[in-house]
């Protein structure tokens, strides 16, 4: 048994720990950069319900937060 989803399970415990926090910084990396890119998308059409932007706004910001991202007042 070599690997398993990726994390290496035939080394010693230190590379196996290695490989799986290795494994969980990349996941955490694509779901960072996908929140901040999903918040940077979101554009207001004009007549459209503007509580809803805001709305959708905060929800996405939110996720991009507890991904780890730091986007401050001025940014947002």
């Amino acid at each position: 048994m070599a690997a398993v989803q990726g994390v290496k399970m035939d080394g010693t415990a230190a590379e196996t720990w290695t490989s799986l926090t290795d494994l969980q910084d990349a996941r955490m990396d694509l779901g960072l950069i996908a929140a901040e890119r999903a918040l940077d998308s979101i554009k207001y059409a004009e007549g459209a319900d503007i509580t809803a932007h805001f709305k959708e706004m905060r929800t996405a910001w939110a996720k991009a937060d507890r991904q780890g991202a730091v986007i401050t007042d001025e940014k947002f």
